[in-house]
């Protein structure tokens, strides 16, 4: 154990001597002694000292006085006074300040006052860790501060680069779908346009079920490439199941496609489990697949077998539990009696017949799926002249105006 350094400041170089005999049989105290206070100054400067005891009483300068400076200019010092002329007003404002840990009164004990000279010394090792702690601790915290400020910089640009990324990846995959959709409509333009009607039915039973984006985007983009197992075919017919799994897996040669691929897989099951490829039943098949046959089944009979729409929710209310999906057929009943109360209420109008001021009453949109003007849109002389820029929008086709403007 290292030395505990201890200055004896008195004008009685007997005193002082004295002293120096009593701790000469104790190793663990080196002692120091100085006959003034301006001598003990000196030592304080060039030692590091653990405990001063100064004599009260010496010329010049006084040993309260002299405790107040080391105080100052050496905080880390315990300080005592040891003296035979106490003067208790003195001593009280030591005390007080907190300048004196102990007052020690001539002649002393020696066993007394070797224990509070121990005790003074390892207070001081201690008051002197305890700081040297805390300025270890407040320069740790600062370089967590500042750590902890690099790493949060490094996460926010790690974080924009991965949004960076992913936004390139979602451009991308949407360009790849959409280059995919086109392609059908090269080769087969009625089916590109059955899937868009499809794809637009399916996703607002998915958003009816209150599904979550992501699934909307795969029942979406799945329905509008319900058709791309064609390729693979090499036929005019629309799909079956073995043209599903065609088309699965030529999606499947992209992995961000594959929770797509599998919708478009399944989507010829049949509720009752008699359908291909895997004959899954009831809440086996991907509900995504359950709605885009709905939907896709729907359309066709609509536009293909010419059929009225109460017509064809008859004849499809009468494949629930063994085609269909009863809550896909149910919320696709509630779906169509909310359009026909819509165009009920709304003034019937060919798109060429358009004029500025007239109010869309539903959203008008392409045949590929793009929204061209939202409904509620008040048409101005600009948006008319700009209609027939539309390559997929047919003229011909009878969109629904607002008989009484709404409320807003």
């Amino acid at each position: 154990m290292s030395s505990y350094i201890i200055l004896f400041v008195d004008d009685e170089y007997n005193i002082l001597q004295s002293l120096k005999r009593l701790f000469f049989e104790y190793p663990e105290f080196e002692i120091l002694t100085a006959l003034s206070a301006e001598e003990g100054a000196g030592i304080l400067a060039t030692r590091q000292v653990d405990v001063l005891i100064s004599d009260e009483k010496m010329p010049k300068i006084a040993g309260s006085q002299f405790v107040h400076y080391v105080k100052e200019r050496f905080p880390d010092v315990v300080r005592c006074i040891l003296t035979g002329y106490a003067n208790p007003e003195n001593i009280l404002k030591a005390v007080n300040k907190g300048e004196v840990y102990r007052y020690l009164v001539k002649p002393w004990n020696d066993g007394d006052l070797i224990s509070t000279i121990r005790s003074a010394a390892e207070y001081g090792r201690l008051k002197r860790y305890n700081r040297e702690l805390e300025t270890q601790l407040k320069a740790q915290n600062e370089s967590l501060k500042k750590e902890v400020a690099r790493r949060t910089a490094y996460l926010q640009k790690a974080l924009t680069t991965v949004k960076s990324e992913q936004a390139k990846a979602e451009e991308t995959l949407g360009g790849i779908v959409t280059l995919l959709s086109h392609m059908i409509g090269l080769v087969h333009p009625e089916m590109q346009e059955f899937s868009s009607r499809a794809a637009r039915l399916a996703e607002r039973i998915a958003v009816a079920m209150e599904l979550e984006q992501d699934e909307l985007y795969n029942i979406r983009t799945a329905a509008l490439l319900q058709e791309i197992g064609l390729f693979e075919a090499n036929s005019g017919d629309h799909l079956n199941a073995d043209h599903a799994e065609d088309g699965a897996r030529l999606l499947n040669k992209l992995s961000a496609l594959g929770p797509i691929a599998i919708l478009i897989k399944h989507h010829h099951e049949r509720f009752d489990g008699k359908g291909d490829p895997g004959g899954l039943s009831g809440e086996e098949i991907p509900l995504g697949s359950r709605i885009i046959r709905t939907a896709a089944d729907y359309v066709r009979l609509i536009y293909e077998e010419r059929m009225e729409r109460s017509a064809a929710l008859e004849k499809m209310t009468q494949g629930v539990q063994t085609i269909y999906d009863p809550q896909v057929i149910r919320i696709l009943r509630d779906q169509e009696a909310a359009v026909k109360d819509s165009k009920d209420s709304g003034i019937p109008i060919q798109i060429k017949n358009l004029g500025a001021g007239m109010v869309l009453k539903n959203d008008l949109i392409l045949k590929n799926g793009v929204l061209v003007l939202p409904k509620n849109t008040a048409l101005t002389q600009s948006m008319v002249e700009h209609l027939p820029n539309y390559r997929f929008l047919n003229p011909e086709e009878t969109v629904y105006l607002r008989a009484v403007p709404e409320t807003e």
